[in-house]
């Protein structure tokens, strides 16, 4: 269970970033710990260009965990994040939905 569609929001304004595009990819559960090791692929809604957003982490289905994130992209606005480590949270907030929160240091330079 991960992100499967969806949006990723500005977390101070609400303002729309991108879009998760419908994808199948999973991860594994076995005995209740979640792998995620997924590929995520994205639109950034800026530009329209194209995004992948990998993870990688280890938890416990159901609950909350943490996985550590490579983006890579040729946007022009967002490209600066190819240079980062970034990690986020993934909550189960219903019995198919999730919400995810990334966190890193996101000043350009």
């Amino acid at each position: 269970m991960f992100v499967k569609l969806g949006n990723i929001t500005d977390a101070k304004t609400g303002e729309l970033v991108a879009t998760i595009l419908q994808n199948h990819d999973n991860g594994l559960i076995a005995e209740g710990i979640f792998f995620s090791r997924v590929v995520l692929p994205v639109i950034w809604t800026v530009d329209q260009k194209f995004a992948s957003i990998s993870a990688r982490g280890v938890g416990v289905s159901g609950e909350t965990s943490m996985s550590y994130l490579h983006l890579e992209t040729d946007s022009p606005t967002w490209s600066w994040l190819n240079r980062r480590f970034l990690f986020s949270t993934l909550s189960f907030t219903g019995s198919d939905q999730t919400a995810s929160t990334i966190y890193g240091e996101l000043t350009e330079y």
